[in-house]
C-alpha cells in the first residue's frame, strides 16, 4: 500500500482548489516524512524511502524539488550510509522496490535524468550502473549529491571508486563554499570504515585550505561531527584567539566543544595573567565552564575568591570550592549549615550540606520538608535518602504535595528506604 501512495502522491495531476498541494511539494513531502522514518534504519522504512525517491524522480518535479529532498538526505549521513548498504544488497523479496531502481537505471543516460534518478542509481548493485551514475553525477555537479559521491570513493569496485575519488578532490579544490560543507558529514562518517581514509583526507585539506569565510559556516553547522572537526583543525592550526575561545565557550551549543575552548581558554588565561577572563566564565550558566575557570582562578592563587562558589547548583564546582576553602582555613561544612538556616536557601547549599554532613544535621533538613518552596522541599528529601535516613510516616505524607519534584523524590525515597530495609532483614535473618 505505501509503495502505492508514494507513487501517486509523486506522479499525481496537479489538484485544484484554494486548498491544494502543487504535486512537487507534495512529493517533498512525502520524501521528508520517509526520511525521518528511515532514521531508525528498519528495513521497511529504508524500503519505503527508496520508493518514494524514485516516485520523484520519474514525477518530473523539477530540480529545485530533488535537490532540496537530496538535501534532506545529506542531512541524515549515517541513514544514508545505512541505505545505500540496503539498495546494494537487493530486495529479493520485495519485486516492486528492485523493479523501481533497475527502471530508473536504464534512463540515467537520458537528458531528462535528474539528480534523484542519479543518486538512486550510485546505490545499484550493479557495479557498471554505479561506474555511469558517478559519470552523471560529475556532469550534473549538483553540490547536493555530493554525499553520494563520497560514498562511491569508498566502493569496492576500482572502477568506481577511482573516477569518484578523482572528481571529488576537483570537486573541493574549485568550489570548497559548495562542496565542502555537503561533504564534510559523510566524509567523517566514511573516515572510520575501510576505504574511507581518502575522502576524509581531502575534506581536511579542502578545510586547511578553505578561505575563513567557509570556515566561519561550517562552525555554524547544524551537523555536530562538521562543528566538532572544524573547531578541532582550528584549534589545531591556532586559528582561534583568545576571544574567540572565550565566545565559542560562552555560546556553542556542544558541551564538548564548549568544554575543550573553555580549558584552552582558561590555561591561556592562567599563563597571561588574564584574570577577567577567568572572572567572566567563571559566572558561566554552564557548569563545566565554571569548573574550569574556577580552577583556573586556583592555579593563580585566587583561593578566597573560589571559595564564594560553595553553594553551586554543580557538585564538581563545589568540589573545587571546598578543596580551595581547606587551603584558606574556612569551615566548608559551617558553612553549609548556616546557608541551610536561610530563608530560602539554595539546592547547592543543601546538597553540599548533604556531601559533607553527616547524621547530626539530619534534623536541620527534616526542618525544610515544610518549607513553602517546592524546589526546597525536594532538595530536603533528596538529601534525606542520600544520608540514608528515611522515615517512611515522615515521608509518606509528602506523596500528596502538589509539587511534582517532591512526590518523585519522596517516591524515589521510600523506595530505597524499603530496600535498605529489606537487606537489613535479609541480613539479621542469616
Amino acid at each position: 500500500m505505501w509503495v502505492k501512495r508514494a507513487r501517486r502522491a509523486a506522479t499525481e495531476p496537479e489538484a485544484s482548489g484554494p486548498g491544494a498541494e502543487p504535486p512537487a511539494r507534495a512529493g517533498l513531502d512525502e520524501v521528508a516524512v520517509a526520511a525521518r522514518e528511515a532514521t531508525s534504519l528498519n528495513g521497511e522504512a529504508l524500503d519505503r524511502l527508496i520508493v518514494t525517491l524514485a516516485a520523484l524522480a520519474e514525477s518530473g518535479g523539477g530540480r529545485e524539488t530533488e535537490c532540496a529532498a537530496l538535501m534532506l538526505l545529506g542531512a541524515k549521513p549515517r541513514m544514508l550510509a545505512r541505505l545505500d548498504e540496503h539498495v546494494r544488497r537487493g530486495w529479493p523479496d520485495l519485486p516492486t522496490v528492485t523493479t523501481a531502481v533497475t527502471r530508473l537505471a536504464t534512463r540515467l543516460d537520458e537528458p531528462s535524468a535528474g539528480p534523484v534518478l542519479a543518486a538512486i542509481a550510485s546505490m545499484d548493485g550493479d557495479g557498471h550502473v554505479r561506474e555511469r551514475a558517478v559519470a552523471a553525477m560529475l556532469d550534473m555537479e549538483y553540490p547536493e549529491l555530493t554525499p553520494f559521491l563520497v560514498l562511491r570513493t569508498a566502493d569496492w569496485v576500482k572502477q568506481v571508486r577511482d573516477p569518484a575519488r578523482a572528481g571529488l578532490a576537483l570537486l573541493l579544490a574549485e568550489n570548497a563554499n559548495s562542496y565542502l560543507p555537503a561533504a564534510l558529514p559523510m566524509a567523517l562518517l566514511l573516515g572510520e570504515r575501510l576505504r574511507g581514509g581518502f575522502a576524509h583526507a581531502q575534506v581536511t585539506a579542502a578545510l586547511l585550505a578553505a578561505p575563513v569565510h567557509v570556515r566561519m559556516r561550517l562552525a555554524g553547522s547544524a551537523d555536530v561531527r562538521t562543528r566538532r572537526f572544524t573547531y578541532g583543525v582550528s584549534r589545531a592550526q591556532s586559528w582561534l584567539s583568545v576571544d574567540d575561545l572565550v565566545a565559542t565557550a560562552e555560546s556553542d551549543v556542544d558541551g564538548w566543544i564548549r568544554a575543550s575552548a573553555a580549558e584552552a581558554a582558561c590555561r591561556e588565561a592562567v599563563w597571561s595573567r588574564r584574570l577577567p577572563i577567568l572572572h567572566r566564565l567563571s559566572r558561566s550558566p554552564r557548569s563545566e565552564v565554571r569548573v574550569l575557570a574556577l580552577t583556573g582562578l586556583v592555579r593563580t592563587g585566587a583561593d578566597e575568591e573560589v571559595t564564594h562558589h560553595l553553594t553551586d547548583p554543580a557538585p564538581l564546582v563545589r568540589a573545587v570550592a571546598r578543596d580551595a576553602a581547606r587551603r584558606t582555613g574556612l569551615d566548608a561544612l559551617e558553612r553549609y549549615r548556616s546557608a541551610v538556616g536561610e530563608p530560602v536557601p539554595s539546592a547547592g547549599a543543601i546538597a553540599g550540606l548533604v556531601e559533607t554532613g553527616s547524621g547530626a544535621d539530619v534534623p536541620l533538613l527534616r526542618r525544610l520538608l515544610t518549607h513553602p518552596t517546592p524546589r526546597v522541599r525536594a532538595e530536603a528529601v533528596r538529601g534525606l535518602r542520600l544520608l540514608a535516613e528515611v522515615d517512611p510516616e515522615e515521608l509518606i505524607p509528602l506523596l500528596r504535595d502538589p509539587a511534582p519534584a517532591v512526590v518523585r523524590e519522596t517516591t524515589l525515597s521510600l523506595r530505597a528506604g524499603a530496600t535498605l530495609r529489606g537487606a537489613g532483614r535479609g541480613r539479621r535473618a542469616r
